[in-house]
């Protein structure tokens, strides 16, 4: 299935217990060879482990 739209979010967790920080994409990405490597090893990589779970968007009202 090939990928039409994507953002990647970075994730700030701090190791002393405090919040973790999100910094939003500013925009959709652009579609690329290095994009689509990232999103193939990421999938093979949450594949292999045991005990994974899907989540899922909870729609605005």
């Amino acid at each position: 299935m090939p990928v039409l739209h994507s953002v990647i979010h970075k994730i700030n967790k701090k190791p002393d217990g405090n919040p973790a920080i999100l910094h939003r994409c500013a925009g959709e990405l652009v579609e690329s060879q290095s994009r689509d490597e990232l999103i193939n090893q990421f999938n093979e990589s949450y594949n292999a482990k045991p005990d994974k779970g899907w989540g899922f968007f909870v729609s605005a009202p």
